[in-house]
C-alpha cells in the first residue's frame, strides 16, 4: 500500500477465473494514510474474473495523530474510478488503529471514489461480486471513525456515479462509526440494485454509530432497490 491517491494500477486486471489463495499482509502505518490490499490503489481501472480466497490482513497504527489512517480492501485499498466485475473475495481484516485514525474497510475495496475529471463525468460499475468478510479489532485497537462494509467501507462521488448491481455479501462486520452489510457509508449518486447481504453487522464507535443491514450511513441522494438483508 502506498500513501498517495494518484498512482497504482491503471488499466485492466483480468484474473481469467483463477483463484489467489492465502495472501497475508501485515502493515504498520506510521504516518499518512496507508492503502492496503492486493493492489494498494487503482485509478481508471477494471478488476474482473478473479477470486481472492482466505486472505488475512493485519493493519496497525501506533500514532494517535488524526492525519494517520488507512483504507483497506481485499482487492484494493483505495479505488478511484475502478470497475469490479465477477470478483469473489473471502478473508479476514484485523485492525489495531488508534481512536483518531480514520479507517475504511471493505471486502472489495476500503474506499471507492468516482469523480469528474477534465469536465467528464463517469459511472463506476460493480457487478456480480461476492464478499465474505470478517473484520476484527486487536486487543488494544479502536475504530471510532471511518467505516466498514461487506463490499466497500466508503463510497464517495463527485459529479459522477456508482452503480452496484447483483452483488451479495456474508460474514461478520465489526467496527467503524458507519457499518453496513454492503457499504459502511455512501454519498450521492450511488445506486444499489438487486443486492443481498447475510452479514452480521455491528458498529463499534462509542460516541455515534450508524449500522445497517445493507448500508450504515446514506448521505444525500442515493437509491437502493430490490435489495434485502438477512444478517443479525
Amino acid at each position: 500500500g502506498g500513501n498517495s491517491n494518484n498512482g497504482g494500477l491503471t488499466g485492466t486486471f483480468d484474473g481469467n477465473g483463477y483463484t489467489i489463495s492465502n495472501l497475508t499482509i501485515e502493515k504498520i502505518i506510521k504516518r499518512g494514510v496507508g492503502y492496503v490490499g492486493l493492489f494498494g490503489e487503482t485509478a481508471h481501472a477494471q478488476i474482473k474474473n478473479v477470486t481472492l480466497d482466505k486472505f488475512v490482513y493485519t493493519v496497525e497504527s501506533y500514532s494517535s495523530d488524526a492525519t494517520v489512517g488507512a483504507s483497506i480492501g481485499g482487492l484494493v485499498g483505495y479505488a478511484e474510478l475502478t470497475d469490479f466485475t465477477n470478483a469473489t473475495v473471502k478473508g479476514t481484516i484485523t485492525t489495531g488503529m488508534m481512536e483518531a485514525n480514520n479507517t475504511h474497510i471493505g471486502g472489495l475495496a476500503g474506499s471507492l471514489h468516482a469523480s469528474m475529471e477534465n469536465n467528464q463525468a463517469y459511472i463506476v460499475y460493480v457487478e456480480n461480486c461476492y464478499a465474505d468478510l470478517t473484520t476484527a479489532l486487536t486487543e488494544d485497537g479502536a475504530h471510532e471513525s471511518g467505516s466498514v462494509g461487506g463490499l466497500f467501507g466508503y463510497v464517495n462521488t463527485y459529479e459522477s456515479a456508482v452503480a452496484i448491481l447483483n452483488c451479495a455479501t456474508a460474514g461478520s462486520l465489526r467496527g467503524g462509526m458507519c457499518a453496513g452489510g454492503l457499504a459502511g457509508s455512501i454519498t450521492s449518486y450511488v445506486s444499489i440494485i438487486n443486492c443481498t447481504s447475510s452479514a452480521s453487522v455491528r458498529g463499534l464507535a462509542t460516541e455515534v454509530t450508524y449500522a445497517g443491514g445493507l448500508v450504515g450511513q446514506c448521505l444525500y441522494d442515493a437509491v437502493i432497490m430490490d435489495s434485502y438483508a438477512t444478517g443479525a
